[in-house]
């Protein structure tokens, strides 16, 4: 598989650079069924055992983890991941994407509420979630039912960017009829994924990134954390018969470039559309129903 590199030093990353440089706090929700990837890819992202692989479930639980992450440039990661366990493995799933649209509402609800104190608690912590990571099985008909109706519920709470894992257990004629399945399944039902075009500064650089990053969806990535030698070479990679699969080998996988996009060239867009529309929309509609509250916000503010 080959992936477009996405160029370091455009005037978009290095605007972000400066952004993040003192440290960012970020949320990742991360959704899919079991067998997809998604321990696999967290661990790999976080370069540690944050997530490990639940037990079987009778019920669909949301869970909240916290780490720190140090790069390389000093730059502080305050990255909170939740996770859900148990989700779509029962014979009636039905119920899942409520149960994780109820979490994104009550992150929203935490911070509406604090909104409408006259004195602000500084300690209060902003869990609203950024974005969610939709981790697909990799089928050649692309999008199953539960996966269209929990991304039409998400999008409408978070920022959604689907991907698909192990991407080193098919071929790149197999992957490449996954991306076209489902980016197809994406457009005939109208689901409003998060696709790179928010940008305030409207700026050439980033948009001749975002057409490239566009065209990678969704996203295909291979996760490991054991570290090999070839000769003076080091790298996270899984090994088979036939060779290496490196983790951070655009032409293996395309983990580095979704990683550039959560810890670097996209964080800020990914935060403002939180805040600016999808919680501003939510806060409105809220705030429409309940005079009371609205009320106390004037007082508030």
């Amino acid at each position: 598989m080959s992936s477009p590199l996405i160029p370091l030093n455009t005037a978009a990353h290095l605007r972000r650079h400066k952004i993040t440089r003192k440290g960012f706090q970020l949320t990742i929700l991360v959704c899919g069924r079991s067998g997809t990837g998604k321990s696999t890819f967290i661990n790999t992202l976080c370069d540690t055992d944050i997530a490990t692989t639940p037990e079987k479930t009778t019920e669909i639980t949301v869970r909240n983890r916290k780490i720190e992450l140090g790069e390389s440039d000093g730059t502080i990661i305050s990255l909170s991941i939740v996770d859900t366990p148990g989700f779509g493995e029962h014979i009636d799933n039905s119920g899942h994407a409520e149960t994780i649209v109820k979490y994104l509402e009550s992150q929203f609800d935490s911070v509406l509420q604090e909104e409408t104190r006259v004195r602000r608690n500084p300690k209060f912590e902003d869990n609203r979630v950024h974005v969610c990571l939709y981790f697909l099985s990799p089928s050649p008909r692309g999008l199953n039912e539960l996966d269209i109706e929990t991304i039409q519920k998400l999008a409408a709470r978070v920022n959604v960017i689907p991907v698909v894992g192990k991407a080193d257990t098919m071929t790149d004629k197999e992957l490449l009829s996954i991306k076209s399945s489902v980016m197809e399944n994406i457009e005939s039902h109208n689901l409003p994924i998060f696709t790179f075009n928010y940008d305030l500064d409207n700026n050439y650089d980033q948009t001749e990134e975002n057409d490239a990053l566009r065209e990678m969806l969704p996203f295909a990535v291979v996760g490991a954390n054991t570290i090999y030698q070839v000769n003076d070479e080091f790298f996270r990679g899984r090994r088979y018969p036939w060779g290496f699969v490196q983790v951070e080998n655009p032409m293996h996988s395309d983990f580095i470039a979704l990683r550039s996009v959560l810890f670097g060239s996209h964080i800020q867009d990914l935060k403002d559309s939180t805040l600016d529309i999808i919680y501003e929309k939510y806060r409105t509609e809220k705030l429409s129903k309940d005079p009371q509250m609205l009320a106390r916000l004037s007082i508030a503010s």
